[in-house]
């Protein structure tokens, strides 16, 4: 993050925090939180993330697809998420 001006009052300050959280981290409702270097897509693609979750009603499996450092860290998202019930990362099949 940039270096903030220090004429800016505490709650400018906050806010322009908030600001960079929400413009650079999502969270969604698994509780996973998204980085901009991933992307969620439709259909497995090789080196893709799957993700089979259990949600009150019902089970969904999510596919994730990033650069190597995003889908690891979604991968440790994953292993301790208490929604998971299985996670795995596609080759060619």
């Amino acid at each position: 993050m940039n270096k903030m001006n220090p004429n800016l009052s505490g709650l400018d300050k906050l806010n322009a925090c908030l600001n960079y959280i929400q413009d650079h981290v999502l969270v969604d409702l698994d509780g996973f939180h998204l980085s901009e270097n991933l992307e969620e897509i439709s259909h497995p693609e090789s080196g893709c993330l799957e993700v089979l979750i259990q949600r009150e009603n019902s089970k969904v499996t999510r596919y994730f697809i990033g650069d190597t450092l995003a889908i690891s860290e979604m991968y440790k998202q994953a292993i301790s998420n208490g929604k998971v019930i299985m996670y795995r990362i596609f080759g060619d099949e």
